[in-house]
């Protein structure tokens, strides 16, 4: 319907017959242009051309003007390559390439390709297949011919495939431990996700957190529990369609803070939680305990001097009242409360008084510091004693050297004779005094 097309130059050659008067002359008109005297024409030009011609013969009769159309086509397609998802020259296996070819007089015959200057095949839907195509640099050539025969020169252009997806990772900042393959984080904490590709851009970061999509990756973000298990996945998305290995990582989180007891190893006498008495012997241990990143370090205080870290039991050598302050931290750096401890060290013994309900109605011995008093029948003697720390455990006491007894009342002294009283006092820390008390009782 277009009309017929020539690949090179063309000739047109006029002709024409009458049987009377003969022909007097040929008229060709080209593109519209006027009529000229024509025997026939070369045209070399390409294009489109219309042609009308018409014979007169001697006598003037004029014959039909006839009409033919023709192109002139010397040009070859021209074929170019387009990529979908792929960076500059690099593709990867969901890449598409289209080569599109056109020609604008006798219209594009067929399109071809080949890699590596393999055999060439024939574009199905302008698409190029590369299946099985090694990875790294390959080399793609591509041409068209048209519908007379002009064929394009190879086209030649160098390509990288990359079938790999991107490597992704995650860090923690902040409180984290890792210990025995589990992995322990704080609320605190926050969780980075990273993707990077030696050859092309990271399009999109996906994770999911307890199964639920939590959709791309902007910024990073703190753990979604506040005690427990949490499972994350992510992958990542290159600008070529390549993906990474879907990672799944599971983390703990840790948001109760340490407990820590106060232990003591020897004499030791409490009055409540938080106020203890001891002797300069008696050793202070710390002991603490956490139920999931474990302890990382134990601090105490003790009067105005500074934290120290515990490093293992200790005594107190200085006697007196003192304050003792304490706490733990754990591997995620939650902060124990501080527990404060009144420690008293005490290593006075009791001071023993005994006393006698009675006045002493005499004396004997030769020397003043020798004399021992003489008290009545029916004379009572009060043991007693005083400690002003650990406070009296009890008083015992031996009489002319019977075994000791604990001593619960008064003493009724009611036979006569000389009495020799061994008294022991012992307070709660197990400091003891012990006093020796002569005396005579006679009968009024």
């Amino acid at each position: 319907k277009r009309g017929i097309f020539y690949s090179g130059d063309a000739i047109a050659n006029l002709s024409a017959t009458d049987s009377n008067s003969g022909i007097e002359g040929k008229y060709l008109s080209i593109n519209g242009k006027p009529f000229i005297p024509s025997e026939g024409l070369k045209f070399s030009e390409e294009g489109y051309y219309l042609l009308r011609h018409y014979a007169v013969d001697n006598v003037g009769h004029t014959s039909k003007i006839l009409q033919s159309r023709f192109f002139i086509d010397k040009t070859s397609p021209e074929t170019e390559l387009k990529m979908l998802k792929s960076s500059k020259n690099i593709f990867g296996p969901r890449s598409i390439l289209n080569i599109s070819s056109k020609d604008s007089l006798s219209g594009v015959n067929k399109t071809y390709y080949r890699w590596n200057s393999g055999l060439f095949k024939k574009s199905n839907n302008n698409r190029i297949l590369f299946k099985d195509l090694k990875e790294g640099p390959n080399v793609l050539e591509f041409y068209s011919d048209d519908s007379v025969g002009n064929t394009e020169k190879f086209k030649k252009v160098t390509l990288r495939y990359d079938p790999n997806g991107p490597t992704v990772k995650s860090e923690v900042k902040g409180d984290a431990h890792f210990e025995g393959g589990r992995r322990f984080l704080s609320p605190r904490s926050e969780i980075f996700l990273y993707a990077v590709d030696d050859l092309v851009d990271i399009k999109s970061i996906e994770y999911s957190l307890n199964g639920l999509s939590y959709g791309e990756y902007n910024i990073s973000f703190r753990p979604p529990v506040q005690i427990g298990e949490f499972k994350m996945k992510f992958q990542a998305l290159d600008v070529i369609g390549n993906k990474s290995k879907l990672i799944s990582e599971k983390f703990i989180v840790d948001s109760k803070s340490p407990s820590t007891k106060l232990l003591t190893e020897g004499l030791t006498y409490r009055r409540g939680p938080n106020v203890i008495w001891v002797n300069s012997k008696t050793r202070i241990a710390l002991e603490s305990k956490d139920d999931l990143s474990g302890i990382n370090s134990v601090f105490y205080k003790l009067d105005e001097n500074e934290e120290t870290i515990y490093n293992g039991p200790f005594a107190i050598s200085e006697e007196g009242r003192h304050t003792f302050q304490y706490y733990a931290f754990d591997n995620v750096n939650n902060r124990e409360v501080v527990t404060p401890v009144l420690i008293v060290v005490d290593d006075t013994s009791p001071k023993i008084v005994g006393s006698f309900n009675r006045t002493a109605i005499a004396s004997e011995g030769d020397e003043e510091s020798r004399k021992i008093n003489v008290y009545p029948r029916f004379t009572s003697l009060v043991l007693n004693a005083e400690d002003n720390s650990a406070k009296l455990k009890e008083i015992r006491f031996s009489m002319n050297g019977s075994k000791n007894k604990i001593y619960k009342k008064a003493l009724l002294l009611d036979k006569p004779g000389n009495y020799s009283v061994i008294v022991e006092a012992e307070d709660n820390l197990g400091n003891i005094s012990k006093k020796k008390i002569i005396f005579i009782v006679k009968s009024n």
